[in-house]
């Protein structure tokens, strides 16, 4: 069946029987293709709304909002069937935290290409015409994917989401054993999934705030126990981290803690929310909540803007650039200035590992390179 006829084609699945053929689908493919659909405007969990499964010549879209036994799918992504999808990072925790963690082998095509020496963020629409020729729409894009029943047109986008990964694959991983890179993308894609997987420590989200590392001692706690209590109440409700409070106002409350309730109203939060958190916010603030932590917070680094800071930050970027030149590729994939900045902190001894400059193929890469005085 060619591609232009296949994308007029899907399968629905919404009860246990559909769910059970598209079992036996995915258990008898060697590779499959995926994609997500979901909301989190409103949620502090992303909402999966639809899955989208490519079996060879059978497209099947996954009604994720009702109520079945979901415990086959789980089992099936944690197992050693190829996944292939396009920019899958935000699918990766979607999926974790809808369903299963998806394990290994998993296939990126959008980070396949630019090991290949494509963009690094290349669009799923630019993708498909490179490699077939065939212009998709995106009108569907910000869809609302929660409403039932969705239209033909929702469906259709939603179908050729997958249509043609499991093609691009193919021809992309003959490119990279070409050129000797496949094993550069697969450490890749291991990190991305080890990434995925790891819970965010919610003690450690202080770090984050570039003027953290201005804060005294009893600003920084106080800062690092909001982002913690933060934390935990939009779990608990299910809201965005800024429906519950905003960082400038959570900033200035580490900064200047309110002395009592009246100091609290006059900084005009919202009334429910005062209602609600105005005195679990005091007992943050003042140590004595049980959010207030008992540890030391973590030290934030220093910013990386001293003179010789950026001497040497301006001599690395040069040696990366001239590799990514070298090899076609674009220089931020190997290695962003965070990644640029870790390196240099961990030559000088600031910090413990010296991050992905200093293992795996970049540091085979780099290995040829003097960074003697940097």
């Amino acid at each position: 069946m060619s591609a232009l006829a296949r994308d007029t084609h899907w399968r629905w699945v919404d009860s246990q029987e559909e769910l059970a053929a598209l079992l036996r689908a995915l258990e008898a493919a060697d590779v499959v293709a995926l994609d997500t659909e979901f909301m989190r405007e409103r949620t502090y969990r992303p909402q999966l709304a639809l899955l989208q499964c490519q079996t060879g010549e059978q497209t099947w879209l996954v009604d994720t909002t009702v109520a079945l036994d979901f415990s086959p799918l789980q089992a099936w992504l944690e197992g050693p069937a190829l996944k292939v999808l396009h920019s899958c990072r935000e699918d990766l925790e979607v999926l974790a935290q809808a369903l299963a963690p998806m394990a290994w082998p998993v296939w990126d095509t959008q980070l396949a290409e630019a090991f290949l020496g494509g963009p690094l963020q290349l669009s799923y629409q630019k993708i498909v015409e490179q490699y077939t020729g065939i212009t998709l729409a995106k009108g569907e894009t910000r869809s609302n994917w929660l409403q039932r029943p969705l239209s033909e047109a929702q469906c259709r986008y939603a179908a050729e989401d997958v249509i043609w990964l499991p093609q691009i694959q193919r021809q992309q991983a003959e490119k990279l054993r070409q050129l000797q890179r496949l094993g550069w993308f697969e450490q890749d894609m291991c990190a991305l999934l080890a990434e995925a997987s790891q819970p965010a420590d919610t003690t450690r989200l202080h770090l984050a705030f570039r003027s953290a590392s201005e804060l005294d001692t009893a600003s920084l706690r106080r800062l690092r126990d909001l982002l913690h209590w933060r934390e935990q109440m939009a779990v608990k409700r299910d809201l965005p981290r800024s429906f519950i409070l905003k960082n400038d106002v959570l900033f200035n409350l580490a900064c200047k803690p309110p002395a009592n309730r009246q100091a609290l109203q006059a900084l005009q939060l919202h009334p429910a929310f005062l209602r609600h958190h105005g005195d679990d916010l005091l007992d943050v603030v003042h140590g004595q909540s049980p959010y207030a932590l008992a540890d030391e917070p973590a030290t934030p680094l220093v910013p990386f803007n001293r003179p010789e800071d950026k001497k040497a930050l301006q001599q690395l970027r040069e040696q990366l650039r001239n590799i990514a030149q070298g090899l076609q590729l674009e220089m931020a994939l190997l290695g962003t200035r965070k990644d640029m900045e870790r390196y240099l902190r961990w030559q000088r001894g600031e910090v413990e590992h010296p991050g992905r400059l200093g293992q795996g193929w970049r540091q085979d890469l780099l290995k040829g390179v003097s960074t003697a005085g940097i």
